[in-house]
């Protein structure tokens, strides 16, 4: 009960005065990439449309509170980001306490790394100083508080009410972010060992007799909403040949894919704010040993975890303390990432805020590993052998405390400026033509022409892509030249929602010069 209070009282404001002090800077950043897209042209905060009718309807309504309290500037976004982020480490902090088992060596310790990796991983950045990044964080929160919620109700034994705010949580977090389809899953997966000491209260017992036409009801909504996400992202791209030409290269695309997001949580050295198509190498043969082998090794894996958790395999290994974590930690990272593995393919392949929640479980996994290594050590001296360990894990949060928040500190620098964030993300993606075409226009924001142009042929010598024939439009429309403005806006199709502010612009200056 001490080390609980410790741990609430002591460790939990600590670690969040440190994570707002440390996010503190990235308040001052600007609006940048789709933040003008999303917010200050959109449809909705410009009036054509009411909120709910927009992309993602809750993270709307969420910008629609902070204009109530303030006006269009960045600050106001930044600091509901950060105030959200904070409210998430809150929440991840008490369910780590029930989905990680009590008999874990070192269990206070290990909760504590969890929420650390969580509050300051460098991924983070994106996501709490993105003011778009705004869908991660309100996702998340939905998540975390409908898991909290789902297995307080167990623990009072009150199912059906369970079931009931499980749904509304799902329906919640999706309305935030596609990603929320996965709450229910999560909840049964993580059920057992939530509700571990509590109650009787299980799966079998919970979808027999009256609750199981809430268990179905249930499943009928969370397939509804996943058949939406699959109408709404997958068919326009499933014949595009984004992920393989067949099944088993796309399966083995997004094995790839999600070692890829294992490395950058691990080595978080280059974080860029755009990945394209351009700018990942996909495996189009199957003659590919790297797709083979992250496919098999993946797939095995997930089976594994899947079938000690289930008790299909012997007991000694199901009951092993560092197993389980390695099978908590795992499932936690593929459950929620599977919706942005590109399992069901979609035009946004791979970006660095895919990571806001599932990071944690990455660390938990490589606690684990090390915890079973540790366990090989000669068994005399046991004493010794434990106090050995405790130091070990000690020294080893602390590390990576440090190294976490000079890494994180490093990149709110790079989030202080649009052209900061945009060279670093041209020079990590040299080929990924939407990031030359956004460094342009902010350098067209910064009148810096000439760089601007080059940019904007760098991004048209990749593919041709409508931001940059904007871009050249507006450098030639301000050196005058009627003649080659008009040229690059015939490549600018009409009734496009995104361009047609600008492409009406450039139209109405051609045809008062034409006039003249």
């Amino acid at each position: 009960m001490n080390s609980s209070r410790t741990f609430f009282f002591v460790f939990l404001p600590l670690l969040l005065t440190g994570t707002f002090l440390l996010f503190l800077p990235g308040l001052h950043a600007p609006f940048i990439f789709d933040d003008w897209q999303v917010l200050v042209h959109s449809d909705w905060a410009t009036g054509k449309i009411p909120w709910y009718l927009g992309y993602r309807p809750l993270r709307n309504l969420s910008y629609t509170v902070d204009l109530f309290f303030g006006e269009m500037a960045p600050f106001t976004f930044h600091l509901s980001n950060l105030v959200y982020h904070l409210t998430n480490i809150g929440l991840f902090a008490i369910l780590a306490g029930w989905i990680i088992r009590p008999d874990i060596r070192g269990r206070r310790i290990l909760i504590m790394g969890a929420c650390i990796v969580f509050a300051v991983h460098p991924v983070q950045v994106e996501s709490v100083t993105y003011i778009s990044g705004r869908r991660d964080l309100l996702y998340a929160l939905f998540y975390l508080a409908g898991l909290l919620s789902f297995f307080l109700m167990l623990r009072h034994e009150k199912p059906k009410r369970a079931w009931l705010v499980l749904l509304l949580f799902t329906m919640l977090a999706t309305g935030a972010k596609e990603s929320g389809i996965t709450l229910p899953l999560a909840a049964i997966f993580f059920m057992p060992v939530a509700l571990d000491g509590f109650n009787k209260t299980q799966l079998p017992a919970a979808m027999t007799g009256k609750n199981r036409f809430m268990v179905l009801a249930g499943a009928i909504l969370a397939g509804g909403c996943l058949l939406a996400y699959i109408l709404a992202m997958a068919l326009p791209v499933l014949n595009a040949g984004l992920m393989g030409d067949n099944p088993v290269l796309h399966l083995e695309n997004v094995c790839v894919l999600l070692f890829k997001y294992l490395f950058m949580a691990l080595w978080p050295a280059d974080l860029a704010i755009d990945y394209s198509a351009e700018s990942l190498s996909f495996i189009t043969s199957h003659v590919n040993i790297k797709g083979h082998l992250a496919l098999t090794v993946i797939t095995l894996f997930t089976g594994a975890c899947v079938a000690a958790r289930a008790g299909w395999l012997k007991s000694r290994i199901r009951e092993n303390p560092d197993v389980q974590l390695i099978i908590t930690g795992w499932m936690w990272f593929i459950i929620i990432m599977l919706p942005m593995s590109n399992i069901i393919p979609h035009v946004e392949r791979f970006a660095v805020h895919y990571l806001y929640l599932p990071v944690p479980g990455i660390f938990l996994v490589i606690w684990g590993a090390v915890s079973l290594l540790l366990k090989q050590l000669p068994a005399t001296g046991l004493h010794h052998r434990k106090r050995f360990v405790i130091a070990c894990q000690c020294i080893l949060i602390v590390s990576m405390t440090a190294a976490l928040s000079v890494a994180t500190h490093r990149q709110l620098y790079w989030w202080a400026d649009e052209l900061r964030i945009w060279e670093k993300t041209t020079r990590i993606n040299p080929s990924c033509a939407r990031s030359q075409a956004n460094y342009g226009m902010a350098l067209l924001r910064h009148d810096q022409k000439e760089k601007a142009r080059e940019a904007f042929a760098a991004s048209l010598a990749v593919r041709p892509l409508i931001p940059a024939y904007i871009g050249l439009s507006f450098i030639a429309m301000e050196n005058r030249q009627l003649k080659e403005t008009k040229e690059l806006l015939s490549h600018v199709p009409v009734g496009n929602p995104k361009f047609e502010r600008d492409r009406l612009f450039i139209q109405g200056w051609i045809a008062l010069q034409e006039n003249n």
